[in-house]
């Protein structure tokens, strides 16, 4: 689902669809605590997502995963059939996958600062996995 993020960027595809998200939102953060209040309190999941020009919410439940694009006065909508649990799994996954490139993925330097994203990071990833093992 999540490509390898580049310079701030990542290409996020479900289904045949491919939103391209931009560092001015905190795309691993933000997934991480999404799904972990879907998963404690068994809610829908929901991000909002910036495209520099384009902006998604993002939203996935039990009837599929539910995209909203709004640019200027046009608003889209658009639903994928995917079933929730398979998605909630590929959130985790998918972070894992290119994990110190999510730490990095607001382009900053100071050490300080990335050891503690990272920290935070494997935290909520730790949380996700704990919460996702009693819905399967």
């Amino acid at each position: 689902m999540f490509g390898k993020p580049k310079a701030g960027w990542v290409d996020i595809n479900i289904g045949n669809y491919t939103i391209s998200a931009s560092y001015l939102t905190d795309i691993p953060m933000d997934f991480l605590n999404s799904l972990i209040n879907s998963l404690e309190n068994n809610l829908p999941f929901s991000v909002f997502i910036d495209e520099e020009g384009l902006e998604n919410i993002l939203c996935a439940y039990y009837h599929g995963v539910f995209i909203i694009t709004m640019s200027d006065d046009n608003i889209e909508y658009k639903k994928i059939d995917m079933d929730f649990n398979i998605f909630r799994v590929k959130i985790i996954k998918d972070i894992e996958k290119y994990f110190n490139d999510r730490v990095v993925w607001n382009m900053e330097n100071d050490p300080k600062i990335l050891k503690s994203r990272e920290i935070e990071l494997r935290n909520k990833l730790s949380i996700a996995k704990e919460k996702l093992k009693k819905y399967r």
